[in-house]
Formats: C-alpha cells, sequence, structure tokens
C-alpha cells in the first residue's frame, strides 16, 4: 500500500472560531427527554432515531448522547437540517442542535437560539490532523489554547484513547483507534470560579484513510474487452481510480488505496497507489465469498463497490449478502463505510433492461439498509453513456473519458459522507 504522498505529523488548529469548514450537518434527536445540565458532561441519553439531516459515516456523536447515530441517505440529497432547536421541550443541557454543544435555552428549544447552541462566551469549532502511520502505536498531543487560570473539562470524550490530559495546560495525547473514521470530542473552557467561559468540539481527521476499490474489470481499469485479450494491458490500468486520487489529493484528501497482495493496476503509470480489488470477468458471489480474506489482508475503512456487471442478476438480494458479510466483518474489527455503486450501462439493449432492474432494486435495497447501516448509494448509472463505451469493446467498459466521469461520482460521494473533513 503506497500513501498518497509523504506523511508528516500534522497538528493543526485551523478553522474558523465557529465553524470548521468541513463540519458536520446537525442532526436532531426528538425523542431526547434529556435532564438539564449546562455545567456537567452532556446528560443526552434518549434514544436515538436514524440520523436524517446528515450523512455520518464515523459511527460517532453528533447529538451529544451515547448512542451512535447512524449514516442515512443517499448521494445526492441530504435532507435540509431542521435548523438549530427544532426539537420542542429539551431542557438546558440537551444538544438539540446537533453541533455536539448542549443548548442554553431550558425548555423553549424553538429555534430562537443561535445556530451554534452558544451558552456561555463564545462556542468554538476547531479540526485537527493526526497522522496515523507517522503516529504508529503511539501519540500525538492536541492542544486548546488557555488563557492563565482556565482549565479544559472534556464533555464527550474521543473513541480514541486519552493517554494523559492536562486540564490546565489544555493538552491532550491522543492516541488514534484502529479504525480511521473521524474522530472527536467536545469540552468546556472553565475561568477561575468554574464559570464556562466557552464551549467547543474539536473534529480529528485520521490520515490516511484507507479506501478499497472493490470490484470487476471496471474497477480494474480495462477500457476495451474483447473476450480474448483486455486493453490497456494490467501495468497501465488506471480506470477511475487515477483521476479519483488526483481530485482527492487537490481536496487536501489523504488517501490509502488497499487491495490484497499482487492486485496492482496501473503501476507502470504515474498513478500514485496501484492498489485495488478489481478482478476481471468475477461475479457478486465471488465478491461475497471473497470479502471476509480480501478486508483481513488489506483492512479498509471505505469500500468503494461496482459489481454486478457480469451476470447481472434479476435483483440485487447479492449485493446484501455482501454488505452482510461487510457487517460481520466489523463486529470484530472496526467501522467500514461502503458506498455501493449502481452498475453502468450496457451496450445491448436487451441486457440493459436487465441492468435496469438490477439497479431499481438496489436502489430500494440501499435506501433501506441506510437507515441501519453505515451505506451509501452511489448513482454510477448515471455517469457513463452509450457514448463512452468503445464499439470494440464487449459491451461493458468504458472508455477514458466515461472513467473520468466515475471519477467525478466517486469523488463528490466520498465528499458528501463526511469521511473527509477540511482541516486547513
Amino acid at each position: 500500500m503506497h500513501p498518497l504522498r509523504n506523511l508528516a505529523v500534522v497538528i493543526t488548529l485551523a478553522c474558523a472560531a465557529t465553524a470548521c469548514s468541513g463540519s458536520r450537518s446537525s442532526g436532531d434527536d426528538p425523542s431526547n427527554p434529556t435532564a438539564d445540565n449546562t455545567s456537567g458532561p452532556l446528560t443526552d441519553t434518549g434514544t436515538d432515531v436514524a440520523n436524517t439531516s446528515a450523512l455520518d459515516p464515523t459511527g460517532s456523536f453528533v447529538d451529544g448522547d451515547s448512542n451512535p447515530e447512524l449514516l442515512t441517505g443517499s448521494i445526492g440529497a441530504s435532507p435540509p437540517d431542521p435548523g438549530p432547536n427544532s426539537e420542542t421541550g429539551a431542557g438546558a443541557g440537551s444538544d438539540a442542535g446537533g453541533d455536539g454543544v448542549p443548548d442554553s435555552n431550558p425548555d423553549t428549544d424553538d429555534g430562537s437560539e443561535p445556530a451554534t447552541g452558544t451558552t456561555a462566551g463564545t462556542t468554538l469549532r476547531d479540526c485537527t490532523v493526526v497522522d496515523v502511520i507517522n503516529t504508529g502505536s503511539g501519540s500525538q498531543k492536541i492542544i486548546i489554547p488557555l488563557e492563565p487560570g482556565q482549565r479544559l473539562v472534556l464533555d464527550q470524550t474521543p473513541r480514541g484513547t486519552l493517554v494523559g490530559f492536562d486540564e490546565t495546560l489544555g493538552e491532550l495525547q491522543y492516541a488514534p483507534p484502529v479504525g480511521r473514521h473521524p474522530d472527536f470530542f467536545t469540552y468546556q473552557i472553565l475561568d477561575a470560579s468554574d464559570a464556562i467561559v466557552s464551549r467547543g468540539r474539536m473534529d480529528i481527521r485520521l490520515d490516511p484513510i484507507r479506501v478499497l476499490p472493490l470490484g470487476d474489470s471496471i474497477t480494474h481499469g480495462v477500457e476495451v474487452g474483447t473476450g480474448e485479450q483486455d486493453s490497456p494491458p494490467v501495468p497501465l490500468r488506471v480506470g477511475y481510480r487515477l483521476s479519483l486520487l488526483q481530485q482527492l489529493a487537490g481536496a487536501g484528501q489523504m488517501v490509502d488505496f488497499t487491495g490484497q497482495s499482487g492486485q496492482l493496476a496501473g503501476q507502470d503509470t504515474t498513478i500514485p497507489d496501484a492498489d485495488n480489488n478489481g478482478v476481471p470477468g468475477v461475479d457478486i458471489s465471488f465478491i461475497n465469498g471473497s470479502l471476509m480474506g480480501i478486508l483481513t489482508d488489506a483492512a479498509s475503512d471505505v469500500v468503494l463497490l461496482h459489481i454486478g456487471t457480469n451476470q447481472t442478476p434479476a435483483d440485487a438480494s447479492g449485493i446484501e449478502a455482501i454488505l452482510d458479510t461487510l457487517d460481520a466483518w466489523e463486529s470484530t474489527n472496526f467501522p467500514v463505510t461502503a458506498l455501493v455503486a449502481t452498475i453502468i450501462i450496457k451496450r445491448d439493449p436487451g441486457l440493459q433492461q436487465q441492468v435496469d432492474a438490477f439497479n431499481a432494486d438496489l436502489r430500494t435495497r440501499i435506501q433501506a439498509r441506510s437507515m441501519t447501516d453505515r451505506v451509501v448509494l452511489v448513482e454510477q448509472a448515471s455517469a457513463v453513456t452509450l457514448a463512452d463505451i468503445d464499439p470494440t469493446d464487449v459491451g461493458v467498459h468504458p472508455t477514458a473519458p466515461g472513467y473520468l466521469a466515475m471519477a467525478d461520482i466517486w469523488f463528490d460521494a466520498m465528499r458528501a459522507t463526511e469521511l473527509f473533513p477540511d482541516c486547513e
């Protein structure tokens, strides 16, 4: 595996005082029976509902309680946030604003408070980058600036491990978890009389996040398949992967493509990371049967799944089976977010009818599953047109421009999931 660029230890508090540019959309907790608690740790222990106001693939706590929210929805139209305080009857100490900071208005929560949920003083939102590779099994220091006489109190602790904490210096010694979904913690700054000066949230981006391109010859990067010999040759195949890496790098995002040993494609090109798990000719059942071994060999935080072109089935139940296998792996390892693509066009009209039926069923299944699982529907079916299928091909592989269009869709999908918070 080859990280996208050389890694250096980076600890940065670089976003604006009130909002990080990659901050999560706020989510609501409409069944929250929380108790008022303006000074201590958050006590939001109400039953959560699936978060329909934000994509939160981290499984982290976007409304300050003890139950991980679930990623929901499909790429392209995240439902609007109903506002900072739409939860009627919540008390102070609850987080109806969904910004990780308790609200100050005791019982009305009617939208009259500031969107940041400010209580006393200023509400802060910062972002820091933790370089997981250079940290290794060690830890890195995160600092919350304090004035003389102030101290730092943590409300929501991070998913990673705090191996050291000095409340008077505002210093946390942070060891990253095994999985690399973004992390965060919330805090209060108190003065010498223990009055709240400000509250805040620190987002933690764990670099590089590991991404598994998974599928068949389209993931591998075949442009012309004749049934006898595919082209370009393996060392020159980049498919959508080169453009996707370039776009992520341009956005300041560090990515490590993964794949089982030997599953390289494009290694003789300018692609900085040729790892992938695209296997020409395979179908859904092959991927399902291989997934446990793939993830064991190449641990990944994100899966980009495009499968079903070969032996296209009548429905997408096989994709559900793949996601069940992924859940089984997660149960003994760490969370993985699956971006599941509708499959691209086929030139043959009869075969395209099968594709249309498969994609329609896939949309229904993924939309339903997204309420309880870290899975996102990605509309690759709209990326490639018939003009992007080479006339000498068997009728299923994109040309180079078609792969560029696929890269754009993958990039937009990855960014929309908030797996990649902006820490400048």
